[in-house]
C-alpha cells in the first residue's frame, strides 16, 4: 500500500528533524498549518490539500536526506487523488491537529514527542483509507445485489 510507504518515510524522517531543522523550516511548518486552517474553513479542499502535501513535502525536506526527499516527491502525486478523497469524506480537524502539534515538538526538538506524533497521525490517515475503501467496497456491493 502506498500509505505504508509514506508511513514509513514520515514516522523514519521524524527520527531526523528535530537535529537537522532550521529556525525558519520550523517556523514554515505553522505557517503551512495556518493555511490549513485558513484553508479547511473555507471549505477549499484543493488549498488544503496543497498545504498538507507541502508540510510533508517541508518534513521531509528537513532530514537533510535526499533520498527521503525523492521519494516524498514521487509518491505525492499519486497521494494527491486518495487523500483527496479523505478529505472530501472526512472531517480534518483531527489531522490539522496532528500537523499543529508536530510543528510544535519540532520547534521544542523533542524527537520522540515527533515520533510518537506522526505514527499517530500516519496511522490515522491510513484507517480513514481503509474507512474510505470499505464504504466504496459496501456501496458497490448494493449496487451490485440490487
Amino acid at each position: 500500500m502506498l500509505f505504508q510507504l509514506q508511513r514509513a518515510i514520515q514516522v523514519e524522517s521524524a527520527h531526523l528533524v528535530c537535529e537537522n531543522r532550521s529556525d525558519e523550516e520550523a517556523r514554515r511548518l505553522l505557517e503551512l498549518v495556518d493555511q490549513m486552517k485558513e484553508y479547511y474553513k473555507a471549505k477549499d479542499e484543493t488549498g488544503y490539500l496543497n498545504a498538507d502535501l507541502d508540510y510533508h513535502s517541508l518534513f521531509a525536506e528537513m532530514t537533510r536526506n535526499t533520498l527521503f526527499v525523492k521519494l516524498t516527491d514521487i509518491i505525492r502525486h499519486m497521494l494527491y487523488y486518495t487523500l483527496r478523497d479523505v478529505v472530501l469524506q472526512f472531517d480534518c480537524v483531527k489531522s490539522i491537529s496532528f500537523h499543529e502539534n508536530i510543528a510544535k515538538a519540532i520547534i521544542r526538538r523533542d524527537r520522540q514527542t515527533v515520533i510518537e506524533l506522526m505514527e499517530g497521525h500516519m496511522d490515522d490517515v491510513i484507517e480513514m483509507i481503509a474507512n474510505l475503501h470499505t464504504s466504496e467496497n459496501s456501496q458497490k456491493k448494493a449496487v451490485i445485489n440490487k
